[in-house]
């Protein structure tokens, strides 16, 4: 049983190679371009936005109020997540360098048996703050989801808007690309990215905690 559960994982053994955490935002170019491939709402806010911009300007100066923080909120969502996903990446690789001491240590004298119980401690504060940032990640990408039903609608008015009016004026007609109905629900959570490398999944975090200390 536990053999499937590292396949289903990709996992190699129950100390499975830990990920590099992604590198600060400050030192990439673009810090959303990873995200915005698998997320519609971001890719519109990053790069279609501007192009659409005079529509939501004829909506008025309230419905351009209620967009705009929209907008913050999901931006704010976007990046409370990836900065939980960076640091549920380190909390993991310093588990996983608890678990590979303590394999090593043999507690055949005093100090090794004092090391291994410090170890243990560690063990276990570290568990706790993997559970925990864990914890808010799920209630941010909750608030993600309840943020993107809102501007979602905004989003595909905008579109149709601007589809008519090149249809209108008789110019390049741009494809239009609808929102498909699965974003409101908001952006899949399970298997969210990082910046850079792959983000801990629930069932990864979940395989991790459960194993047994001694």
């Amino acid at each position: 049983m536990l053999l499937l559960g590292r396949y289903v994982l990709g996992l190699k053994d129950p100390f499975f190679e830990p990920r590099p955490p992604p590198s600060s935002a400050v030192e990439e170019d673009d810090p959303y371009e990873t995200i915005s491939k698998k997320d519609q709402i971001l890719a519109f806010l990053e790069y279609d936005f501007e192009r659409h911009a005079a529509y939501l300007k004829e909506d008025g100066e309230a419905r351009q109020k209620d967009f705009e923080k929209l907008r913050v909120q999901y931006y704010n969502c976007i990046n409370g997540i990836e900065f939980q996903n960076e640091q549920i990446a380190v909390a993991v690789n310093e588990l996983l360098e608890c678990r590979e001491a303590l394999r090593k240590n043999e507690p055949v004298t005093k100090e090794a048996r004092v090391e291994r119980r410090e170890l243990l401690m560690r063990v276990e504060h570290v568990k706790l703050d993997i559970s925990d940032r864990k914890s808010k990640r799920y209630f941010k990408q909750k608030e993600r989801r309840e943020v993107a039903s809102q501007i979602v609608p905004i989003i595909s008015d905008l579109k149709m808007k601007r589809f008519l009016d090149s249809e209108a004026a008789n110019s390049r007609v741009e494809e239009m690309e609808p929102v498909p109905a699965t974003l409101m629900a908001g952006p899949p959570t399970v298997g969210m990215r990082q910046r850079k490398g792959k983000a801990y999944s629930d069932e990864e975090l979940a395989f991790l905690l459960k194993q047994k200390d001694e």
